[in-house]
């Protein structure tokens, strides 16, 4: 996976299960120029509802000027349960999600 996002690269993603209706999950980041920044993610549902939430380096448990020049950074999401997942949307792309 290469997703652009501003002037973040996004390289993978991981999910765990849902635990109390939300699945956890990760995002993996190498800032390009400068320092990480937010980013939307938007995941859209099988029922065709899209839910839109901003990914921050700073749930990393780091202030994104420490992550600039790093080879990459796991941001963390809640969002809804991945079973009811088909698509996820990031900056320029999107891939589908395969259960």
């Amino acid at each position: 996976l290469k997703l652009r996002a501003g002037s973040l690269e996004i390289l993978g993603v991981a999910s765990e299960p849902p635990d109390e209706g939300l699945s956890r999950y990760a995002f993996f980041a190498r800032p390009t120029a400068g320092r990480a920044e937010s980013f939307t993610v938007t995941i859209v549902l099988n029922s065709g509802a899209k839910v839109s939430k901003q990914a921050s380096p700073e749930a990393s448990l780091r202030a994104g000027p420490h992550l600039a020049g790093t080879s990459w950074y796991v941001s963390p999401l809640l969002g809804p349960p991945r079973t009811d997942v088909v698509k996820v949307l990031i900056g320029d792309g999107e891939f589908e999600v395969k259960h």
